[in-house]
């Protein structure tokens, strides 16, 4: 009989001496797995649960101890949570029934998807899973804007780690990073390396992480690697072959068509739908002959959905019902050094002229609000000319959009007119219905509620007041902040308010380590801004 025996990370399948028929039978299922090569005597192919569940289930081979455990792993675990007697999970903090159920579901599986929405917490089913996995060597890889956002996951809800941020600095600095937090992965401290999707495809990281053996990479924002010709796509199915476990992370598994899962289970498990993406396409969609990234119509979608329920957790908001009815997430963005260079000038000359008596709580305002301007990515300098500096809270709103369909409606609240019009501009790169709420148009329906065409509200904070009904909407965004706590305690009253059918979500972003820090603390404090600025440079006690 042919036999079948596993190889650093390929099965190898030996048909020396095999009946022709089987013989030809099993190249035929090689073909049809991961990654098949051809090999003196046989095959290799890709090892991975599903591939080894789909090996053993031929019956055409003999296969290894092994391979009988992965195939077993696979389909004993596949679908619904399961509950063990033996599972003994610890949270740091408690987690909502949906997360508890989503760690069930994933914990004993290699590999898994965890689809849900905005709000309900798939981070932390993450930090969860990778503590009780007691992983120590773990990669996460994300967009740019939420690189901050998984230090304050695991400082919320891990134990004891050392993590590396690779937020700045060249490729090269980044991968000596990787190297001196992993150059002695002997002792018992996790070690978290946290890279963005376009650092990760540089030279000097990528070949640095593809060195290392990792216990976990999780994959946030997944459906980024949905490209399945895209080079990043491309390098984590590559990466996948050096992971122990494996994550994706997504609130839109599915953000355009039901083939972007793909790229994502190529990652995951490429034994489940094989890497060859024609034959994939083939299999649940008709296409164009002549175009064929043209769909003229799905089929197999049945068989599609119950594939992907195999190994993905679906949760849906409005499906969640012990989540707090409204939730604030405060996104800390990093401005790039030109910009922050700028921002450093500005705040000296501006503390001087505190300390010398020029500059007042009375007259504060005009010098604060050019170090807000700045964080919103544009100076306008003496004489009155506007320039762009940066994008980084543009890019963190295009993140937060990603990651919605969408007809998904969104309500970014704002202060200046140079971020209503970077707001327009990104719904129209992201194919969303763009309205706006400012001094110059109100596109509201005559009972001042959000009108059914609009996906993407701009509302200047300083005209959301009385009378304006947005909860159509659950998502909610703070591109900046005025210095108004009236204007603010309303402009959160606009979403969660009598009518409200759903939780809301509200997201600030907040440029590290700059004036933004100052006016999200003291508006959520309830707090006079401009003193509780003056305050704090002053070196007054803010109680």
């Amino acid at each position: 009989m042919m036999r079948a025996t596993i190889r650093k990370n390929r099965m190898i399948l030996d048909m020396s001496g095999g009946d022709p028929k089987d013989v030809a039978t099993a190249r035929q299922l090689a073909m049809n797995l991961p990654s098949p090569a051809q090999i003196t005597g046989g095959m290799s192919v890709q090892f991975t649960p599903a591939a080894a569940a789909r090996l053993q289930a031929s019956g055409l081979f003999k296969v290894s101890p092994a391979i009988k455990a992965y195939a077993k792993t696979f389909n004993e675990t596949s679908g619904t949570p399961q509950v063990y007697e033996d599972m003994s999970l610890e949270y740091k903090t408690q987690p909502w029934t949906h997360q508890n159920d989503a760690v069930r579901f994933s914990y004993y599986k290699p590999a898994s998807m965890l689809a849900l929405e905005m709000g309900t917490g798939k981070s932390k089913v993450a930090v969860d899973l990778a503590t009780n996995w007691g992983c120590k060597t773990i990669l996460i890889v994300c967009p740019k804007s939420v690189l901050g956002v998984w230090r304050r996951e695991f400082q919320r809800h891990g134990n004891t780690y050392q993590m590396e941020i690779l937020e700045s600095g060249t490729a090269a600095r980044k991968a000596k990073q990787i190297y001196e937090l992993l150059g002695d992965v002997a002792d018992d401290e996790m070690k978290i390396v946290a890279v963005n999707y376009e650092s990760l495809i540089s030279k000097q990281v990528s070949e640095m992480v593809m060195s290392y053996y990792w216990d976990l990479v999780i994959l946030d924002e997944s459906h980024k690697i949905k490209s399945p010709t895209g080079k990043t796509s491309k390098f984590c199915a590559k990466l996948a072959e050096q992971a122990s476990r494996r994550l994706c992370l997504t609130g839109t598994p599915m953000p355009h068509s039901p083939l972007d899962l793909f790229g994502q289970f190529r990652f995951l498990d490429a034994g489940i739908f094989g890497t060859a993406y024609a034959r994939f396409r083939h299999r649940y969609a008709e296409t164009h002959p002549m175009f064929p990234s043209k769909v003229k119509y799905w089929k197999n979608q049945d068989e599609l959905n119950e594939i992907f329920s195999l190994i993905s957790y679906r949760v849906k908001a409005e499906d969640v019902l012990d989540l707090p009815e409204a939730i604030h997430e405060e996104i800390r963005v990093t401005l790039c050094a030109k910009a922050q260079q700028i921002y450093r000038e500005l705040q000296e000359q501006f503390v001087a002229d505190v300390a010398t008596g020029i500059v007042t709580t009375r007259n504060a305002l005009t010098q604060l609000l050019r170090l807000q301007q700045v964080t919103s990515g544009f100076i306008t300098d003496d004489n009155g000319i506007t320039s762009r500096v940066d994008s980084a809270k543009a890019e963190a709103l295009l993140t937060i959009l990603d990651g919605l369909p969408e007809t998904e409606p969104v309500v970014v609240f704002c202060r200046f007119r140079k971020d209503l019009e970077e707001i327009s501009r990104l719904a129209e790169s992201t194919g969303r219905r763009y309205g706006e709420i400012s001094g110059d148009r109100k596109d509201l329906l005559s009972t001042g509620e959000m009108p059914d065409n609009v996906d993407l509200m701009a509302v200047q904070i300083q005209s959301g007041g009385v009378g304006i009904d947005l909860t159509r909407a659950r998502i909610c965004v703070y591109y900046s902040l005025g210095f108004s706590l009236g204007d603010y305690l309303q402009s959160l009253a606009r979403c969660h308010r009598a009518g409200q059918d759903q939780n809301v979500i509200y997201y600030h972003l907040v440029g590290e380590h700059t004036v933004d820090e100052r006016v999200y603390k003291a508006l959520s404090n309830r707090r006079d801004v401009v003193e509780l600025i003056m305050n704090d440079i002053t070196g007054a006690n803010d109680g």
